[in-house]
């Protein structure tokens, strides 16, 4: 077969696309979402249809993922060559099934009968899958898996593939039938039988071990009932224990707080001593306890009374000197003597008399007696205010010494009232001290009137780790005795438990000879299926050994190509490919990931090579060589070179790299 070109009228982002072929290797170099995937699927489509109708997910759904977002109709057409004749493959997809629409024309555009709808299986022998996985190779799958179409395929009997389809129904359900016998499988009906015979068998054995476990529980529950009892006397006593360290806690609660008191009056005790040392100085030593405790008050009220006085002199003091100069103000301000301007007055009356007489006035007077008159009271005025000004300034003057004198005995008696004020105050904190010691006092005496003396005076001893000791051993006892209950009720059910096992031994018995003859009878059936399913292998082995060798000679030669290294390699029935190591079979897990997907893709081809001889088919390739190095990407290219000189090859890849030659032109006119 080979494809000349293809038309895509609608086929998921595709719109009105042409694309032309030539017979041997082309090259895609289109970048990730221009739609490579989407080409192959179209080619997939038009020769085997769509798949997944019920799936309800798009990715499933080939109508629905494929249809144009714009809806309508989808398709085109394939313009392909086979034996010699030119055909062109028209389909379209609808909304529903039954709006698609298939047609095969002849060159000239006569209708031609030559394949029906199924064409793709007519065209390859192939189902739809098996074709995907031969000739369609993604670097997302390189699976070995190969259904019984690919197998009847090689085998040159697609005529009988519903016999091989048949065969491997059956080669599957003897093998499920056997596995589901399997002795050696935990879920297999044999294996369960012999655990479960086992088990009973010993149940069985364990009968009289049982039975004497009986009657050892019931010794050692009453021997644990007899121990009970004797912890409950000693939590009893315990607890008195207890009891006596909590009396004993109490007293020794007291004396730590009479302690307390007595320490407390001690040092107020202290204090005060300290402070009346510092008020006698030497004279402490030589004075009595009485007087020590009453020379200072009487100095207090000494000081109290000086004070006083002192205030009090200050305070007349102030008022004098504010007397004082309210009245030099009110002299200053109202007391001015008069007789200079009445004098004065006067003095220019008779100088007015003297202008009259000289003026030619008739005064029986002469006017030089007026004008003697005015001199002399001018004189007058001028002495009398002379010397007034001068007395002002005596008073000034003495007025200035006085309170300069002033001052001096209020600076006197204001150091005097500082030192009175700062001993009074020293004198007063012994009164705090004094006052502190009798509450003391006062307080320890109340405690011994409310407590009593008995015991309170005594020295502390080790009554309260006692106390602790046995509230904590009654704690553990008590822990104990908890313990032991529950271990009792633990025993009696276990002795129950025992008892009734005792009874089911009998039943055990009776289903150990069930189960038994159930075992023997699967045996023999599993025995009969594996020998049925040895004769069926040996007949899939001698079917198969026709096309195995071959794909393995072909699998070697791409391998040595693709890695150049030499490695000998082994295929089973399934076509799964095994390497020899040490004359060992290993699966290819055992290799690395590259030299995995490198033999898988090296499968690919040498199946692919068995199922179609050269020109029989397209091998259509998505980015195969993506998961290789560089050096094996490029052994790669090379080996598609050689291929595309006996057949027609699509090569897609969307990087440059792995490009093998100028991608062709897409367009109508190629």
């Amino acid at each position: 077969m080979i494809i000349r070109s293809c038309h895509i009228a609608a086929f998921g982002k595709w719109q009105e696309e042409d694309f032309h072929f030539t017979s041997s290797l082309n090259p895609f170099l289109w970048e990730n979402g221009e739609g490579k995937t989407t080409l192959l699927h179209f080619f997939l489509v038009m020769f085997y249809g769509l798949s997944g109708e019920r799936k309800q997910d798009v990715s499933e759904n080939e109508r629905k993922h494929f249809m144009p977002f714009r809806g309508g109709k989808f398709g085109g057409n394939i313009h392909f060559q086979e034996n010699g004749k030119e055909y062109i493959l028209e389909r379209s997809f609808g909304l529903r099934k039954a709006e698609d629409y298939f047609r095969l024309l002849e060159e000239g555009g006569k209708e031609s009968h030559d394949y029906t709808e199924n064409i793709g299986e007519e065209l390859f022998s192939l189902d739809r899958d098996a074709f995907q996985r031969v000739a369609m190779l993604s670097h997302e799958d390189f699976s070995l898996q190969f259904n019984s179409s690919i197998h009847a395929k090689l085998g040159n009997v697609s005529d009988d593939e519903e016999d091989m389809k048949k065969f491997q129904k059956v080669q599957n359900t003897l093998k499920d039938a056997i596995n589901a016998l399997s002795p050696n499988r935990r879920t297999g009906a044999i294996f369960k039988k012999k655990m479960e015979e086992e088990n009973l068998s010993a149940g069985l054995l364990r009968k009289e071990e049982a039975e004497q476990a009986v009657l050892s529980l019931e010794e050692e529950v009453l021997s644990l009932e007899e121990e009970w009892k004797k912890k409950g006397e000693e939590e009893e006593a315990l607890a008195e224990d207890v009891q006596k360290g909590i009396r004993e806690k109490e007293a020794l609660g007291k004396k730590v707080e009479y302690k307390k008191l007595s320490e407390e009056l001690e040092k107020a005790h202290f204090r005060y001593e300290n402070a009346k040392k510092w008020y006698y100085q030497e004279r402490f030593e030589t004075l009595s306890e009485e007087e020590k405790d009453s020379l200072w008050k009487k100095e207090v009220e000494e000081l109290k009374g000086k004070i006083s006085a002192l205030k009090n002199g200050v305070g007349t003091e102030e008022k004098a000197v504010e007397a004082d100069s309210q009245t030099e103000r009110e002299d200053t301000q109202t007391r001015h003597n008069p007789l200079p301007f009445v004098f004065s007055g006067f003095a220019l009356l008779f100088l007015l008399l003297f202008f009259a007489k000289i003026s030619g006035a008739s005064l029986a007077v002469p006017g030089s007696l007026f004008l003697l008159i005015a001199l002399l009271l001018f004189s007058v005025s001028l002495a009398i205010f002379y010397g007034e000004a001068e007395r002002k300034k005596r008073f000034s003057l003495q007025k200035g010494e006085e309170e300069e004198r002033r001052k001096k005995r209020e600076t006197l008696r204001m150091a005097s009232l500082e030192e009175l004020l700062l001993r009074f105050h020293k004198l007063e904190e012994m009164f705090s001290l004094e006052k502190e010691e009798t509450e003391r006092q006062e307080a320890l005496t109340r405690f011994l009137e409310e407590e009593g003396n008995e015991g309170v005076a005594g020295e502390e001893g080790g009554e309260s780790l006692s106390l602790e000791e046995a509230q904590q051993r009654l704690e553990s006892h008590r822990r104990a005795q908890e313990t032991l209950k529950d271990r009792i009720r633990e025993k009696r059910e276990e002795r129950e438990e025992k008892a009734e096992a005792v009874q089911q031994l009998s039943e055990q018995e009776r289903k150990l000879h069930a189960v038994r003859a159930e075992r023997e009878a699967m045996e023999e059936r599993i025995h009969i299926l594996q020998e049925t399913k040895e004769y069926l292998e040996e007949a899939k082995d001698a079917f198969s050994s026709e096309y195995r060798g071959p794909i393995l000679s072909a699998f070697t030669v791409y391998f040595k190509e693709l890695s150049n290294l030499e490695l000998q390699f082994s295929i089973t029935n399934d076509l799964e490919i095994e390497f020899l190591e040490g004359g060992l079979r290993r699966n290819l897990a055992y290799l690395s990931e590259g030299l995995q997907d490198l033999c898988r893709f090296a499968m690919k081809l040498a199946v692919f090579d068995a199922m179609f001889p050269e020109g029989e088919a397209v091998l259509f390739l998505d980015d195969p060589f993506s998961h290789f190095d560089d050096e094996k990407g490029e052994r790669g290219r090379e080996l598609l070179k050689k291929l595309a000189e006996h057949r027609q090859i699509l090569y897609f890849t969307c990087a440059s790299a792995r490009m093998i030659q100028e991608e062709p032109r897409r367009n109508a006119d190629q």
